[in-house]
């Protein structure tokens, strides 16, 4: 799905004249992805990449709103007293509100002469998982909530 709709997609663009093409796609996609999901993502844009057309390729952050799939996921672990954080997320990320996604997109539409291809997006904030976690967990239960016990589990075992 994630290398021949994009491709099929863009076929179909420059048979009927569309203008421009912005596909989201997901960031991480560097040379040493091993889940399955991001390997398909990245044939996708290189498909997309391989065409002619004019498209832009987002890559957004996670992505923050109320009825996301992962969001619904980080706020029910925001939730719970004990937050299991793997170990090795040592790395810090920058959580994507979905309204600001919207209006980026929209805009990418409208731009003439666009000089990128390809453009990431993340939040103004960035912060590690721990710390989203316990954003999340504050904004739900209140400011004097307290803090959830976080416990450091190893890779093999948040996997």
């Amino acid at each position: 799905m994630h290398q021949l709709a994009p491709a099929a997609l863009a076929d179909a663009c420059s048979v009927t004249g569309v203008r421009r093409l912005v596909h989201v796609s997901a960031l991480g996609l560097g040379e040493r992805v091993t889940s399955g999901f991001l390997t398909s993502k990245r044939h996708g844009e290189a498909a997309l990449l391989a065409r002619s057309i004019d498209c832009v390729i987002v890559r957004p952050s996670l992505l923050d709103g109320p009825d996301g799939y992962g969001t619904r996921w980080f706020r029910k672990v925001a939730r719970w007293p004990v937050h299991f954080i793997p170990a090795s997320a040592l790395g810090r990320m920058a959580p994507l509100d979905v309204d600001d996604l919207g209006v980026a997109l929209s805009v990418l539409c409208e731009i003439d002469d666009l000089p990128l291809r390809e453009i990431e997006l993340g939040g103004a904030t960035e912060m590690t998982i721990r710390a989203y976690v316990a954003r999340l967990r504050s904004e739900q239960c209140g400011a004097n909530a307290r803090p959830a016990l976080t416990l450091a589990i190893p890779h093999w075992l948040a996997r």
